[in-house]
């Protein structure tokens, strides 16, 4: 009975020491949930982030057309900015900021002290700095910024206007963002996007801009040939006109 009572406690002990054992292994081995994600894998989730982006904001001021009160020009020098570390959208970026940088360069020799008149009776034909509560003989650069964000792409277009030239004569740069890739898209991707071949588009550009004889303009060998812009549910591209340079857009 003795021995009986002996062998039962080094049974009992043995089976609480393997209970010990295997809740100390449990214990120590790594939980799944803590696992270090290795740096590829952190870079996949990166790509499949949605681009998004932000406006930068800068100063403002207002024009206003003495003679027509309706003319009324916001000139803001805010722009919108691509977020994410992506040295495709650090170039797009560099390239909006010198695209406002020249504008408002242009804009400050404009409104300089020696431009300003006090008198708006002098001033009959010109426009008033609405915050500055002066007048000034010239022209101006108009900027003007649309940014589409849809679940397909994200589209930013920025157009630069003479507000004095009577057709209008602009420069603009544009760019459109493949929100399920995040890459930009080519300018035949772009059209795609209007249900357009490319060659479809070229022919339209050279059918109809440019004027008559000689055919300024119309010289689109490829899509690649072309400015194109998407402007909120319009596509838009950059023609040479007999007169000027300016952003019209695609008509069926």
């Amino acid at each position: 009975m003795g021995e009986e009572k002996k062998d039962s406690l080094v049974t009992i002990g043995v089976f609480i020491i393997f209970i010990i054992v295997i809740a100390v292994v449990v214990m120590l081995s790594p939980k799944k949930e803590n696992e270090p994600v290795d740096d590829e894998c952190t870079e996949c989730q990166e790509e499949q982030k949605t681009v998004t982006y932000h406006i930068e904001e800068r100063e403002k001021y207002t024009v206003i057309g003495i003679d027509d009160e309706s003319e009324v020009y916001e000139l803001s020098y805010s722009y919108p900015v691509i977020d994410g570390n992506n040295d495709e959208y650090k170039k797009i970026n560099e390239e909006i900021v010198s695209f406002y940088e020249n504008a408002k360069n242009d804009n400050a020799d404009m409104f300089s002290d020696k431009n300003l008149i006090e008198d708006s009776e002098t001033a009959k034909l010109f426009y008033v700095i609405k915050d500055k509560k002066k007048y000034y003989i010239g022209q101006f650069d108009y900027i003007y910024y649309n940014v589409t964000d849809n679940e397909n792409y994200l589209a930013v277009f920025i157009e630069d206007q003479d507000n004095q030239h009577a057709s209008g004569s602009s420069e603009a740069i544009g760019y459109v963002i493949d929100k399920n890739t995040n890459k930009i898209l080519t300018n035949e991707e772009i059209v795609e996007k209007f249900n357009l071949t490319a060659k479809e588009f070229v022919d339209y550009y050279n059918n109809n801009t440019g004027c008559e004889p000689e055919g300024f303009g119309k010289d689109a060998k490829s899509i690649d040939d072309i400015k194109i812009y998407v402007n909120g549910n319009k596509l838009g591209y950059h023609a040479n006109t007999c007169c000027c340079s300016m952003v019209e857009y695609y008509s069926e």
